[in-house]
């Protein structure tokens, strides 16, 4: 059993949505077929390290696996994640489409401890996490600036790392 699993969202969680006010920490890296988007090195540099940690990173993201491994992860200097099924696989009108994917890849492959970023969750989905894993992380980014030093030290917290 992993220790410790963390479920990844791109857009708003990654990638901020829009060019930040503080441009200065941000940069714009371009992504073939799907425009620009702004990352934080720091941000990423913390990604890798928790991947390279031996906590389990996984992409829980509405983008098809094959624009994630070939074009997003390359552009953002993030390796291969495992990468669970988007919302194609489950239906558009399904809105809990992550949290049931999340929830059945818990069942499938148990951890210890789970970290979900994701700047849509909802309360339903808190309650849901929380209650399938035994510890559970679960923070949503402002999607106009995505994830930021303030996330990553409740992360490292979290995962003592």
């Amino acid at each position: 059993m992993t220790d410790a699993r963390w479920y990844l969202d791109i857009d708003g969680v990654v990638s901020a949505m829009y060019p930040p006010a503080i441009a200065h920490t941000y940069l714009s890296v371009p992504v073939p077929g799907n425009g620009d988007h702004w990352i934080q090195p720091k941000v990423v540099e913390f990604i890798n390290k928790a991947s390279c940690g031996g906590v389990e990173v996984v992409w829980l993201t509405s983008w098809e696996r094959d624009d994630v491994i070939s074009a997003f992860a390359p552009a953002a200097w993030l390796p291969e994640f495992r990468h669970l099924p988007c919302v194609s696989e489950y239906g558009v009108e399904d809105f809990d489409w992550k949290r049931k994917a999340l929830i059945a890849d818990l069942e499938a492959n148990p951890v210890k401890s789970v970290v979900w970023t994701d700047d849509d969750v909802t309360p339903d989905d808190i309650a849901a996490v929380k209650n399938a894993a035994s510890r559970a992380l679960i923070l949503a980014p402002t999607p106009s600036a995505g994830l930021t030093s303030f996330h990553t030290t409740q992360i490292a917290e979290f995962l003592h790392l």
